[in-house]
């Protein structure tokens, strides 16, 4: 007689418990009939920290959704344990607890038998342990099909596998939570009981500017709200018929953007565009029917369709189902160094390469701009007033955006506050100091009406003149309880007017007026007033910045690195070749490992292939000088890596990020920088090396391919 005691560990964060969790439980429940389910509530796992309700909140949730449910326990042991939160403690804990007749089986996503995943099983705290200790249900999810788990399994004998393929409700916490926060029913998505606690605590919902501003953000499909494959060069969809011709369609690519020189000068780059990369490629890329008709409208030069009806049945279907990996936006990069790696169908990945250049170069360019007006301004504050400068709608939108990730304290932009819950700031123009036959009157009138936002614009006339008028109207606003804010400066020698603004006001009591400054600013500008001695205590900053107006375009690229035929294990590394060493690609399926000492400064990057390097080595080469180093310095230093996992067979794996984080995280990547990196003008260069294999592996591809050349240039001759 078996007396052994079934036990299924469920563990997650379970931010929050979906359909889809329940669905899990029960086709385990049904088909495996275990004495109980323990849904084991974590606390934030060291790969996913992040999370909108506290840990008790999430409890309470579980335990209402799972409530009549037979054989379904909700657990908060992991909730009560001091310290980091390790599957391994948990599954010792439990044994001590039902004893050591009890069999624990624990419910796994296969993307963690993935030996790709950051969060391979094997890589977990404990792990040899914890393989001993219980088996694994793997639950499969697309687009990891369960005869690829199994082979996956195979390759660790050591543990014990089940592989349990079901069909799972296409649903995730992540949708959960976007939902609540555009204010979208979530009913189809969770149980009742968790729908319910949802909107009567109001988790997840914004209540505030500054929760508005951390709550997740799709920055284009929210505009747009249609597909837009279309957002492509031709020449993408022609090469996508030749490759669907010559049955390369589903062919494994991997393609990098990377840029190869840092804008105006400077010694960095801020990453941007990711969130709208994500976006794009999950929830707008693709082909309607009425694109599908337009293309098959167009013709080639002997007047003939110029694609086939085979090929635009392809594209009719057509939706991203391959991997992405970024850099997290806001973080410091450099020339060479992939921020973008997608791994996808070749023409999957060949036919998004112009949207995603157009979005991380021109969003990135202006996110450094802005970074840069950051570092000038010091810890003054400083708005994005480039709206009417701004190249376009677009333009101005994702400038405003990338403005704020790069360190803008807000927008006049009232749109691109709305959509991307950017705080926004103003003053008033001439024109309503024009309107009025006296310049007292206008600020009289003004103040009447916005007696909580009055900052007077006082250069319409004289300068001086206005800051008399302003002092007028502040010690009226004093008298019915309300604070003049300060004084806008738009032309003039900002410098010295300043200093006899700021002593006007400071005569007159006004000692924390501020004086701001506008009129054609940008990095250079702000620093020469600085150093005169300005009086400026903010700054409105414009056309400089929201055009990159001494730099307006940035060299991003986009290069196929690797490709597979369909079924082969075999990966055939590509090489771009150039006369000019910074134009020759680097092939591979490359990640990038950042240095940082024990204060977190940050000492430099390392380029390395994923399958054929060896990153622990520290023979490295320079990517500038091509001469081989050995960076003792890096031995013992703490790293990170800085390709993040984004989508997983075209579904998003990652938190959605806000400006508002993204701008937290620029904060500290700039910060940690070396301080001669940081300078505005001559700036030293940034470490950033390749692994020796990937150098050699390089080296090897060049000289094939420039042989292959001259062998072509001989026979053509």
């Amino acid at each position: 007689m078996n007396d052994q005691y079934e036990l299924v560990l469920y563990g997650g964060k379970f931010d929050c418990l979906t359909n889809a969790h329940i669905a899990a439980g029960r086709w385990v429940r049904d088909k495996l009939d275990p004495d109980k389910i323990l849904f084991m509530v974590s606390k934030a796992p060291p790969h996913k920290r992040k999370g909108v309700s506290n840990a008790k909140a999430r409890f309470k949730m579980v335990k209402a959704g799972i409530a009549g449910e037979d054989r379904f326990e909700a657990s908060d042991l992991e909730l009560k344990r001091p310290g980091l939160s390790y599957t391994v403690d948990t599954v010792e804990q439990l044994l001590s607890i039902y004893g050591k007749n009890t069999r624990i089986s624990m419910i796994l996503s296969s993307e963690y038998l993935d030996p790709k995943n950051d969060w391979y099983l094997p890589k977990w705290h404990g792990a040899e342990k914890l393989m001993k200790l219980c088996r694994f249900l793997v639950v499969t999810r697309a687009p990891i099909s369960a005869d690829q788990a199994r082979e996956w399994a195979k390759l660790l004998p050591q543990a014990e596998f089940e592989i349990v393929d079901f069909p799972s409700p296409d649903v995730s916490s992540t949708m959960v939570r976007d939902r609540v926060a555009r204010g979208e029913s979530i009913d189809d998505l969770v149980p009742l009981p968790v729908a319910t606690i949802i909107k009567e605590k109001g988790y997840y919902k914004p209540k505030s500017e500054k929760s508005m501003t951390n709550s997740p953000i799709r920055p284009l499909s929210h505009i747009y709200r249609t597909k837009m494959g279309l957002l492509t060069d031709l020449y993408q969809l022609t090469m996508g018929q030749a490759a669907f011709d010559a049955g390369m369609a589903e062919d494994e690519a991997v393609f990098d953007l990377h840029f190869r020189k840092n804008p105006f000068g400077g010694g960095f780059t801020v990453a941007s565009g990711m969130a709208h990369t994500i976006d794009y490629i999950v929830n707008c890329f693709g082909f309607t029917r009425s694109d599908i008709k337009y293309l098959g409208s167009l013709k080639g030069n002997d007047g003939k369709k110029l694609f086939t009806k085979p090929y635009l049945e392809y594209l009719k279907g057509m939706k991203f189902t391959g991997d992405v990996d970024m850099v997290k936006e806001g973080t410091a990069v450099f020339p060479m160094l992939p921020m973008v790696r997608v791994r996808a169908p070749y023409i999957q990945g060949q036919i998004i390469e112009t949207a995603l250049l157009c979005m991380n170069n021109f969003a990135s360019l202006i996110a450094t701009k802005s970074a840069r007006m950051r570092m000038a301004v010091g810890t003054d504050p400083y708005v994005d007033f480039g709206l009417r400068r701004a190249q376009g709608i677009d333009g101005s939108l994702m400038a405003s955006w990338a403005a704020y990730v790069g360190g803008s304290d807000g927008t006049s932009n009232v749109l691109a506050g709305k959509l991307f819950r950017i705080p926004v700031k103003g003053t008033f123009a001439h024109s309503w100091v024009m309107s009025f036959k006296k310049e007292l009157d206008a600020f009289f009138r003004y103040a009447e009406s916005m007696g909580n936002n009055c900052t007077f614009l006082v250069d319409t006339y004289n300068t001086l003149a206005g800051v008399k008028n302003a002092i007028k109207v502040g010690l009226w606003l004093r008298e019915r309880g309300y604070k003049m804010v300060g004084v806008r400066l738009d032309s003039g020698k900002l410098g010295d007017l300043s200093m006899k603004a700021r002593k006007l006001l400071d005569e007159a009591g006004f000692e924390d007026a501020v004086i701001f400054a506008t009129n054609d600013l940008d990095e250079y500008k702000i620093t020469r007033l600085k150093i005169e001695g300005a009086k400026i205590g903010a700054w409105g900053i414009g056309t400089m910045m929201i055009v990159a107006y001494d730099q307006p375009a940035l060299g991003g690229v986009y290069k196929l690195a690797a490709i597979r035929k369909k079924g082969e294990t075999e990966w055939r590394y590509c090489v771009k070749l150039s006369e000019d060493d910074i134009k020759t690609s680097l092939p591979g399926i490359k990640q990038v490992r950042r240095f940082f000492d024990r204060n977190g400064q940050i000492l430099g990057d390392l380029i390395y292939d994923q399958l054929r390097s060896n990153p622990v080595d520290n023979d490295y080469i320079d990517i500038k000088t091509g001469r081989r180093v050995n960076v003792f310095h890096f031995a013992g230093a703490g790293w990170r890596e800085l390709l993040e996992p984004s989508i997983r067979g075209g579904k998003i794996v990652t938190d959605a990020i806000t400006p508002a984080e993204a701008r937290a995280h620029r904060e500290r990547e700039v910060a940690s920088l070396p301080e001669k990196v940081r300078k505005l003008k001559r700036p030293a260069r940034y470490p950033v090396y390749l692994e020796s294999n990937l150098h050699e592996i390089r080296k090897t591809l060049i000289a094939d391919a420039r042989a292959e050349a001259a062998r072509m240039m001989e026979e053509a001759a």
